[in-house]
């Protein structure tokens, strides 16, 4: 008999030992309830999490050296040091 569980509505797909698995599944065992997530999860989220971390730093640094407004990125080159940026109106020192 099919043990119920609160999840098993939601979930498309049923754990079946070695199977693959494309979601996350949650199954009796030994009488705990345990939950199998795929690797492709943990990896897509730490994945775009180290690619904002490190994206934004990289396109500051970019636009630092080329002379652009910090905080939008607009090419400052005419403008005074301190002028204020007229496209997000932030003053850069």
């Amino acid at each position: 008999m099919q043990e119920s569980s609160p999840f098993n509505s939601m979930l498309p797909l049923r754990f079946q030992s070695g199977a693959w698995l494309w979601l996350p599944a949650f199954h009796r065992e030994a009488g705990l309830w345990v939950l199998h997530v795929p690797y492709w999860i943990p990896t897509l989220v730490l994945g775009v999490a180290t690619g904002m971390f490190f994206g934004t730093g990289r396109r500051v640094r970019r636009w630092a050296r080329l002379g652009c407004c910090l905080a939008c990125g607009y090419d400052r080159t005419g403008l005074a040091k301190d002028a204020v940026c007229p496209e997000c109106g932030k003053k850069h020192e």
